[in-house]
């Protein structure tokens, strides 16, 4: 049966890794094509501050996965996949290991087909590492806790390898992901509760526990050093930590929102993100957080020792690890975080799980012609508890228009158009340009040279030097100003989804107006062709001669960038609106095309939005740095254009 369960929890998270999730986030694309990657230009660290901060071993990982697959579905995700089915194998063992093997089938089963379980396993991003190495600390303090009642046949240094290695699980496991920092919290829960509960158990294991936080704390301290030396990065975890921030300023409003956010997300409302979920959709059906409320309740009690004597240490573990584990929901943002709670996936499980084998056992006892009843009011919780979740991850959650814009699914789309189009060698894509991810996700899903190039079609239009297509996406629209010199020079070819693709010619564009008199060549081979006025806006027209000379190297940067990380682009058009004094009155500088992807012969257009009327008055234009605010030199040595605006 585990056999069966396990390749079930490979098949569905391992098939369609192309295709769900419907394209690539950011986060995805940050996590591997440049932490990953510093791995493999052997920048090694225990904690990486891009994107406010990563711990390191599971881009260690995945650097490995991408130097033998490349970025795609098995470079950036199989990792993730791999460790879901090892989350799913490792459940079934410490449940079994806690309840018995009744136990820890049916948390398997119920974690194998769950929403929250497939989200973090078929994306590349760290989230879901912290599990299996969580599990196996389990694994082994239980195999520790269970030797030193039979130590008359277990030598004591077998025993104490035992926690010892829970030790080095929970240690390896703090560097996966931040909530992992509360793992260890759990072993310290259970030293307490047998202190007060069963001191004949805590006199048995506290050399046992000791030992095992002990290691943890020592294999703690290099990343615990790391981040000290990363003072920059407290102001990020304070905002992110506002619950808590506030709380300690006296102020419980906050927090006290975010425990009721989490702890109903079981039930009402979940993580309320797009990216990770439907928004505000439960973690559980109605009948499935019955059961876990059950059994949270049976845990408690049997804890408390006000029900019955049996498996009263594992109950409290149990309870302490799902409370723990969904304490950095309470204490972060956003609230009721299905990442943030991670820890406490597994136990959620285990808990519906210890209910209905509780139920079954006690109907079974007491009333045997009936405990078919209890037996299959659990088979139909986890049926559909399973129905549910595979058909929203697999059907519903992907075709949403929010998860496809956040996971450019359009760009995904169009990708697989131009592979199947051989005859197109060149095409303009627009895009939001916020950062370079848009291309990387679209160069990530094509399998053959294609020459893109990128432009914000809110502010600028990009015609290719050869000829080729323009691929014009419904959002970001076409400036309304740009609309009739696009309908000059294209025709429609094919609508795919997301996308409209034209034909077109290779033309500098003209609205006629106002022109410079003579093309202005600047030293890094862009041309200024002409500048056309409207009524509070500036229409400029590009062209390169040659790819842009200049720029510093093209490197992929995290977002958030590190501590002292410049983002700023290198290269932007100044448009400033003079006074009779040749002061500027409005600015409105930039380059809203990707220059990293300029080539010879293409032209583009952009629009300057002033806001005040331009008749009668001089505009000065050029090219500059924004990061060391050099201008780049016309070929006759001066910095910039004149352009004057004829009165009406």
């Amino acid at each position: 049966m585990l056999l069966v369960l396990v390749l079930v929890a490979a098949a569905l998270r391992f098939l369609w890794l192309d295709q769900i999730p419907p394209g690539w986030r950011d986060d995805e694309l940050i996590e591997s094509l440049v932490i990953s990657q510093k791995v493999l230009d052997g920048e090694w660290a225990f904690y990486y501050p891009d994107a406010s901060g990563h711990e390191a071993l599971y881009h260690v990982l995945n650097a490995a996965f991408l130097a033998l697959f490349g970025p795609g579905a098995v470079g950036i995700r199989w990792l993730s996949a791999g460790l879901g089915v090892f989350s799913v194998a490792l459940t079934v063992a410490v449940g079994r290991q806690l309840f018995g093997g009744h136990v820890g089938l049916l948390a398997g089963v119920g974690l194998a087909c769950s929403f929250w379980s497939l989200m973090y396993s078929r994306i590349g991003l760290r989230h879901v590492s912290v599990l299996p190495f969580m599990l196996a600390a389990w694994a082994f303090f239980w195999l520790g806790v269970r030797g030193v009642g039979d130590a008359c046949r277990r030598p004591r240094v077998s025993l104490l390898i035992r926690f010892a290695l829970a030790g080095v699980s929970l240690g390896v496991g703090l560097y996966t992901y931040f909530a992992a920092r509360g793992v260890p919290i759990v072993l310290v829960a259970m030293l307490v509760y047998w202190a007060v509960w069963d001191r004949r158990r805590w006199r048995r294991h506290v050399g046992g526990v000791l030992l095992a936080l002990a290691v943890t704390v020592v294999m703690a301290i290099p990343l615990v050093v790391s981040v000290a030396r990363l003072p920059a990065m407290v102001g990020r975890v304070e905002e992110v930590a506002l619950p808590l921030t506030e709380a300690m300023q006296g102020d419980l409003t906050l927090m006290l929102h975010h425990v009721g956010q989490t702890v109903s997300m079981f039930w009402a409302t979940g993580d309320g993100e797009w990216l990770y979920n439907l928004p505000d959709r439960p973690v559980l059906n109605p009948i499935g957080a019955a059961w876990l409320f059950a059994g949270l309740a049976l845990c408690v009690a049997r804890a408390l020792k006000l029900r019955g004597e049996r498996d009263r240490g594992e109950c409290a573990f149990l309870v302490s690890w799902f409370v723990i584990g969904l304490v950095p929901g309470f204490l972060s943002l956003p609230p009721a975080s299905l990442g943030h709670t991670i820890v406490a996936q597994p136990a959620t499980y285990l808990l519906m799980a210890v209910a209905m084998d509780a139920g079954w056992r006690a109907a079974r006892h007491r009333w045997p012609r009936w405990s078919w009843v209890v037996f299959a009011l659990a088979v139909v919780s986890i049926a559909t508890n399973a129905g549910r979740d595979l058909n929203d991850y697999f059907r519903v959650w992907p075709e949403k228009g929010m998860v496809r814009f956040l996971y450019r699914a359009d760009y995904h789309d169009l990708a697989g158009y131009l592979n199947a189009r051989p005859d197109v060698e060149s095409v303009s894509v627009s895009s939001a340009l916020a950062g370079p991810w848009d291309r990387q996700a679209l160069e990530i899903d094509l399998n053959r040279a294609v020459q893109s190039r990128w432009f914000d079609p809110r502010r600028a239009l990009l015609i290719p030097g050869q000829g080729g297509y323009v691929a014009l996406t419904s959002f970001p629209p076409l400036a309304e100003e740009l609309v009739p010199l696009f309908d000059s020079v294209a025709t429609p070819v094919v609508r795919v989804r997301g996308f409209q693709l034209y034909a077109v010619q290779p033309r500098l564009l003209s609205s006629g107006g106002v022109s410079a008199a003579t093309p202005a060549r600047f030293a890094n081979g862009l041309v200024l062709a002409f500048a056309s006025a409207g009524d509070a806006h500036l229409t400029t027209a590009w062209q390169a001669e040659t790819a842009p000379t200049g720029l510093p190297a093209f490197r992929l940067v995290s977002n958030p960038p590190p501590p002292g990380v410049d983002t700023r682009p290198r290269l932007a058009v100044f448009c400033h609106l003079l006074n009779g004094e040749g002061s500027a009155t409005a600015v409105d500088d930039g380059l809203w095309v990707d220059p990293y992807t300029l080539q010879a012969g293409d032209s583009w257009v952009q629009i300057h939005l002033l806001g005040e009327t331009l008749a009668g008055r001089a505009v000065a234009l050029g090219l500059y740095d924004p990061v060391t605010e050099l201008r780049v030199p016309l070929d006759g040595g001066q910095d910039y254009v004149l352009v004057l605006v004829g009165t009406p």
